[in-house]
Protein backbone atom coordinates (compact mmCIF):
# COMPACT_ATOMS: atom_id res chain seq x y z
CA UNK A 1 0.00 0.00 0.00
CA UNK A 2 1.47 3.41 -0.91
CA UNK A 3 2.33 5.80 1.90
CA UNK A 4 2.09 9.59 1.80
CA UNK A 5 4.27 12.11 3.56
CA UNK A 6 3.52 15.75 4.23
CA UNK A 7 5.44 18.81 5.32
CA UNK A 8 4.99 20.35 8.75
CA UNK A 9 3.60 23.76 7.70
CA UNK A 10 1.07 22.68 5.12
CA UNK A 11 -2.66 23.24 5.65
CA UNK A 12 -3.31 19.80 4.11
CA UNK A 13 -3.91 16.48 5.78
CA UNK A 14 -2.90 13.51 3.69
CA UNK A 15 -5.42 10.78 3.05
CA UNK A 16 -4.49 7.11 3.18
CA UNK A 17 -4.12 5.42 -0.17
CA UNK A 18 -6.53 2.70 -1.18
CA UNK A 19 -5.33 -0.92 -1.30
CA UNK A 20 -6.69 -1.57 -4.78
CA UNK A 21 -5.03 -0.76 -8.10
CA UNK A 22 -4.91 1.94 -9.25
CA UNK A 23 -4.49 3.46 -5.79
CA UNK A 24 -5.70 6.93 -4.95
CA UNK A 25 -3.90 9.46 -2.79
CA UNK A 26 -4.88 12.94 -1.74
CA UNK A 27 -5.20 15.66 0.80
CA UNK A 28 -7.84 17.99 2.18
CA UNK A 29 -7.43 21.29 3.94
CA UNK A 30 -8.13 24.99 4.13
CA UNK A 31 -6.06 27.68 2.46
CA UNK A 32 -6.31 30.84 4.53
CA UNK A 33 -5.76 34.29 3.06
CA UNK A 34 -5.48 37.69 4.71
CA UNK A 35 -4.76 41.07 3.19
CA UNK A 36 -2.17 42.56 5.54
CA UNK A 37 -2.02 45.82 3.61
CA UNK A 38 -0.79 48.45 3.42
CA UNK A 39 -3.54 48.82 0.79
CA UNK A 40 -6.59 46.95 -0.40
CA UNK A 41 -6.86 45.19 -3.71
CA UNK A 42 -9.44 46.24 -6.29
CA UNK A 43 -9.46 42.78 -7.82
CA UNK A 44 -7.34 39.99 -9.20
CA UNK A 45 -7.23 36.23 -9.43
CA UNK A 46 -6.28 33.09 -7.55
CA UNK A 47 -4.52 30.39 -9.56
CA UNK A 48 -4.60 26.90 -8.02
CA UNK A 49 -2.64 24.00 -9.54
CA UNK A 50 -2.51 20.27 -8.87
CA UNK A 51 0.41 18.54 -10.59
CA UNK A 52 1.27 14.87 -10.77
CA UNK A 53 4.78 13.52 -11.23
CA UNK A 54 5.73 10.15 -12.76
CA UNK A 55 3.06 7.45 -12.32
CA UNK A 56 0.47 9.76 -10.73
CA UNK A 57 -2.41 11.50 -12.48
CA UNK A 58 -4.34 14.37 -10.89
CA UNK A 59 -8.03 13.99 -10.27
CA UNK A 60 -10.27 17.00 -9.75
CA UNK A 61 -13.84 18.22 -10.16
CA UNK A 62 -15.58 21.59 -9.96
CA UNK A 63 -15.87 21.01 -6.18
CA UNK A 64 -12.08 20.72 -5.71
CA UNK A 65 -12.17 24.35 -4.50
CA UNK A 66 -15.07 25.50 -2.36
CA UNK A 67 -15.01 29.31 -2.41
CA UNK A 68 -17.01 32.21 -1.06
CA UNK A 69 -16.75 35.99 -1.65
CA UNK A 70 -14.54 37.74 -2.54
CA UNK A 71 -13.67 34.71 -4.76
CA UNK A 72 -16.02 33.95 -7.65
CA UNK A 73 -16.21 32.72 -11.25
CA UNK A 74 -13.85 29.75 -10.87
CA UNK A 75 -12.92 27.91 -14.05
CA UNK A 76 -10.80 24.83 -14.57
CA UNK A 77 -8.58 23.74 -17.43
CA UNK A 78 -8.68 20.08 -18.38
CA UNK A 79 -11.18 17.58 -17.06
CA UNK A 80 -11.09 14.65 -14.68
CA UNK A 81 -7.79 12.80 -14.71
CA UNK A 82 -4.75 14.62 -16.15
CA UNK A 83 -1.08 15.34 -15.49
CA UNK A 84 -1.93 18.84 -14.25
CA UNK A 85 -5.10 20.68 -13.31
CA UNK A 86 -5.33 24.48 -13.18
CA UNK A 87 -8.27 26.23 -11.54
CA UNK A 88 -8.52 30.03 -11.76
CA UNK A 89 -10.89 32.08 -9.59
CA UNK A 90 -11.48 35.80 -9.86
CA UNK A 91 -11.80 38.00 -6.80
CA UNK A 92 -13.31 41.43 -6.39
CA UNK A 93 -12.62 44.12 -3.80
CA UNK A 94 -10.34 42.85 -1.03
CA UNK A 95 -9.93 45.47 1.71
CA UNK A 96 -7.07 45.55 4.20
CA UNK A 97 -7.46 43.02 7.06
CA UNK A 98 -10.07 40.91 5.21
CA UNK A 99 -9.59 37.19 5.94
CA UNK A 100 -10.90 34.41 3.76
CA UNK A 101 -10.36 30.67 3.46
CA UNK A 102 -10.94 28.14 0.70
CA UNK A 103 -11.63 24.47 1.31
CA UNK A 104 -9.58 22.24 -0.99
CA UNK A 105 -9.81 18.57 -1.93
CA UNK A 106 -6.75 17.50 -3.95
CA UNK A 107 -6.32 13.98 -5.23
CA UNK A 108 -4.29 11.81 -7.55
CA UNK A 109 -4.48 8.32 -8.92
CA UNK A 110 -1.44 6.11 -9.20
CA UNK A 111 -0.99 4.45 -12.58
CA UNK A 112 -0.63 0.71 -12.99
CA UNK A 113 3.14 1.26 -13.50
CA UNK A 114 3.58 2.40 -9.86
CA UNK A 115 5.48 -0.47 -8.23
CA UNK A 116 6.00 -1.20 -4.51
CA UNK A 117 9.58 0.15 -4.92
CA UNK A 118 8.44 3.43 -6.54
CA UNK A 119 8.44 6.99 -5.23
CA UNK A 120 6.56 9.87 -6.85
CA UNK A 121 4.79 13.09 -5.84
CA UNK A 122 1.62 15.14 -6.06
CA UNK A 123 2.11 18.90 -5.83
CA UNK A 124 -0.47 21.56 -5.00
CA UNK A 125 0.36 25.23 -5.29
CA UNK A 126 -1.50 28.49 -5.41
CA UNK A 127 -0.79 32.10 -6.24
CA UNK A 128 -2.70 35.34 -5.77
CA UNK A 129 -2.23 37.84 -8.60
CA UNK A 130 -3.74 41.23 -7.91
CA UNK A 131 -4.57 43.82 -10.50
CA UNK A 132 -1.97 46.59 -10.49
CA UNK A 133 1.29 46.88 -8.57
CA UNK A 134 2.04 44.53 -5.66
CA UNK A 135 4.23 45.82 -2.81
CA UNK A 136 4.85 42.41 -1.21
CA UNK A 137 4.41 39.69 -3.83
CA UNK A 138 6.65 37.29 -1.88
CA UNK A 139 3.81 36.23 0.39
CA UNK A 140 1.26 35.64 -2.38
CA UNK A 141 2.15 32.04 -3.23
CA UNK A 142 2.68 28.67 -1.56
CA UNK A 143 3.43 25.13 -2.66
CA UNK A 144 3.12 21.75 -0.97
CA UNK A 145 4.58 18.46 -2.19
CA UNK A 146 3.05 15.14 -1.17
CA UNK A 147 5.68 12.40 -1.44
CA UNK A 148 4.08 9.09 -2.37
CA UNK A 149 6.07 5.99 -1.49
CA UNK A 150 5.47 2.38 -2.49
CA UNK A 151 5.38 -0.12 0.36
CA UNK A 152 8.98 -1.19 -0.38
CA UNK A 153 10.38 2.21 -1.45
CA UNK A 154 13.87 2.99 -0.13
CA UNK A 155 13.97 6.69 -1.02
CA UNK A 156 15.15 8.77 2.01
CA UNK A 157 12.09 10.99 1.54
CA UNK A 158 9.96 7.99 2.53
CA UNK A 159 11.48 7.54 5.99
CA UNK A 160 8.65 9.43 7.72
CA UNK A 161 5.84 8.42 5.37
CA UNK A 162 2.76 6.78 6.86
Amino acid sequence: MPRTCRGSRSPFRSAAAARHRPAEVGGIGNIRFRNNGPSGSAGGKLIFRISGNVNVETAWTPSTLQVSPPFHDCEGEGHGVAVQAVITCQYSDWPVKLKESIFVIAAGRLTKNFSPESTTSLIVDWQIIRAGYETNAGNNAFSHKFVICGAKARDPACAKAK
